[in-house]
């Protein structure tokens, strides 16, 4: 069978169209690839300082690291934080604190391992140290 100039420029056109469409696949499965830190970490936040009341006290927490991307949700949602957690697993973020009168910012520093997250947490009315361990 022979095929005309207008046969083989279609058929080059399919090969460009499948050809971006793998690059585009594999893209999207690097993008996809788990963080060497990614998981759920489960403990507690343990208070270091503060009123020991109805705002200040220790409770259960969880951080989620997706794709090196971590999310700490503080409380009982007060402030959420997203910040990245570098190669060597260490993070910093902050975010505003939300059921005060004024603006109070929330932070979170630490450092991920390949069993737990140790970090501290806190504003200027509490601080706390979270120690969490990674569920398998």
């Amino acid at each position: 069978m022979q095929m005309d100039q207008s046969g083989w420029q279609t058929v080059r056109s399919a090969l460009v169209v499948c050809g971006a469409l793998i690059a585009a696949a594999a893209l999207t499965c690097a993008a996809q690839a788990a963080g060497p830190f990614d998981g759920t970490y489960i403990g507690t936040a343990v208070l270091l300082s503060g009123n020991n009341g109805a705002i200040c006290k220790t409770f259960s927490t969880s951080i989620a690291v997706t794709d090196g991307h971590l999310t700490y949700v503080h409380g009982a949602g007060y402030a959420v934080i997203h910040t990245d957690v570098g190669a060597d697993g260490s993070f910093s973020g902050s975010a505003l604190l939300h059921g005060y009168k004024t603006p109070v910012m929330e932070t979170l520093t630490g450092k991920a391992s390949d069993s737990g997250i140790e970090a501290d947490a806190g504003g200027p009315y509490c601080k706390y140290r979270l120690t969490l361990r990674k569920q398998q």
